[in-house]
């Protein structure tokens, strides 16, 4: 997953100093009360935009205190002041997670970056900067070109905003050509806050289309037997993608016998190394294998479908700030719902019923599964949310969840989480477990029973990568698709 998509809001300190308030100062368009803190740092609520998210707990604090505590007649001389200070803080209540607009005249903060590209970079390339900054896109990653230094060394240097959070990664002019980790792993978006004038050193440690050109030598590694579907067309989406289908051991001994299927998102990624990114798949088929054998789950068919370039706006159902990405998930389930589904019923001897149709994926993913769950659970009653975007558009699937009618929920849910999903956030619990939490709490408040028909976990120590994934997957699928009596004579 390419974390850009994710909203973000950085912890803050629990204690703060006590605040004084300073000055008013008049900045071009837009006017600003200066706030200092305890030790003097300047802090600005902006009325028009409000505070960027590290600012916003902090100046909330402020506004309300001097108000509880009757000071702003004595801070305050004019009814404008005042109206000033009203209009921030109704603009904190802005939620932290998208950055707004810089406010027009804000004081800007000279930020120079300095990267160190890989020896593979290819010498006639640009490196670019995207990020979530207007003048970046936001998240236009050929915009913003940087000036070669020679030895593999590039710069660019950019005003930003005081306080704004940057979030921002390095291509070489495109999705395609975005930085990648030591392992050729995603990585986190990088972040600074701006707050005074800087050179910030940057190490890019490869690239994603070498990783993935590498990764085209790379030996098949099917377990058991695997069907290539071809490239399947849709009409809904416009677009095609490749399909494999897993058989479970028993599939020709039996030929009376029906199976549960489950469909599993970014099906490169599942069952075969060749096609994976970096290389790991999450061994979906020698799961099934080893599991069905042990009895620990039905036999099941698997069907996993890759992803295609627009697969962020295939996996998301609503617009999110920060993001350019049209939503195209209910075009993403029609093609499931009226065109692949259908045509995997036709060709394989399934069971079509809600009960016996799971869906699995992570990250975006595990987003549009939950999506699925709660719009098409009628038909994918099973969904498993594994890493899942849970607050993308402002928590819009929470929102889903809390408003359907229970007869339109799905039977059984599974959702989890890595602690350390995001290396940057230090925060206990992590934000991203926090944001899980939430969720789960919407689904125990619908009546799920966790144990039951709710799969709650928090892996310890879990990063957001396919091989955490894959170490999870097992107790999925032990969860969506627990064995039956009379279902040992499919196992083998």
């Amino acid at each position: 997953m390419d974390l850009k998509d994710e909203q973000w809001a950085p912890s803050l300190p629990r204690h703060l100093p006590s605040p004084s308030v300073g000055p008013t100062k008049r900045g071009k368009g837009s006017e600003l009360m200066a706030v200092a803190d305890g030790h003097g740092l300047p802090l600005a609520i902006g009325v028009a935009t409000a505070a960027p998210a590290e600012v916003k707990p902090i100046c909330s604090t402020l506004v309300w205190g001097m108000w509880n505590a009757r000071t702003i007649s004595r801070r305050i001389s004019s009814r404008r002041q005042v109206a000033i200070l009203l209009a921030a803080s109704l603009a904190l209540v802005r939620p932290a997670a998208g950055a707004a607009p810089p406010a027009p005249g804000a004081t800007r903060i000279t930020i120079t970056f300095v990267v160190q590209a890989p020896a593979s970079t290819p010498p006639a390339d640009t490196l670019r900067i995207s990020g979530n900054l207007p003048e970046l896109g936001p998240w236009d990653p050929g915009k913003v070109a940087l000036q070669p230094l020679g030895a593999h060394t590039h710069s660019v240097t950019l005003e930003l905003p005081a306080g704004w959070a940057l979030e921002y990664k390095l291509t070489r002019g495109s999705w395609e050509t975005v930085e990648k980790g030591s392992a050729g792993e995603e990585i986190a978006n990088r972040r600074l806050v701006a707050v005074h004038a800087d050179t910030v050193h940057v190490q890019v440690a490869q690239w994603r289309d070498q990783v993935e050109r590498r990764a085209a030598t790379r030996p098949a590694t099917f377990t058991g037997e695997v069907r290539y579907l071809g490239r399947i067309r849709s009409a809904a989406l416009g677009n095609e993608r490749d399909v494999w289908v897993y058989l479970p051991p028993s599939y020709q001994r039996l030929p009376q016998h029906r199976y549960p299927v489950v469909y599993l998102h970014d099906g490169q990624n599942v069952l075969n190394a060749a096609s994976a990114f970096i290389g790991v798949e999450w061994g979906a088929d020698e799961t099934l294998e080893r599991l069905i054998a042990a009895g620990e789950m039905r036999a099941a068919i698997a069907v996993a479908i890759a992803n295609t370039p627009q697969r962020v706006g295939e996996y998301t159902q609503v617009a999110d700030a920060g993001s350019a990405t049209a939503p195209r998930a209910d075009l993403y389930l029609k093609f499931l719902l009226e065109e692949l589904k259908p045509h995997i019923d036709s060709l394989f001897r399934t069971l079509p019923g809600r009960d016996q149709t799971a869906m699995v994926g992570s990250s975006l993913g595990g987003l549009v599964s939950l999506y699925a769950g709660v719009v098409a659970g009628e038909t994918f009653g099973l969904v498993a949310g594994v890493s899942p975007v849970v607050q993308w558009g402002d928590h819009d699937l929470q929102r889903q969840y809390e408003a359907a009618a229970t007869q339109h929920l799905p039977l059984r849910i599974w959702i989890d989480m890595g602690t350390a999903e995001d290396p940057a956030d230090t925060g206990s619990p992590p934000r991203l477990v926090g944001e899980l939490r939430r969720f789960r709490d919407v689904l125990l408040a619908r009546g799920y029973i966790a144990g039951q028909n709710l799969g709650y976990l928090e892996a310890p120590g879990a990063a957001h990568n396919e091989h955490a994934w894959a170490a999870r997957l097992p107790d999925i699928l032990r969860f969506l698709l627990p064995p039956e009596p009379g279902d040992a004579g499919s196992r083998r």
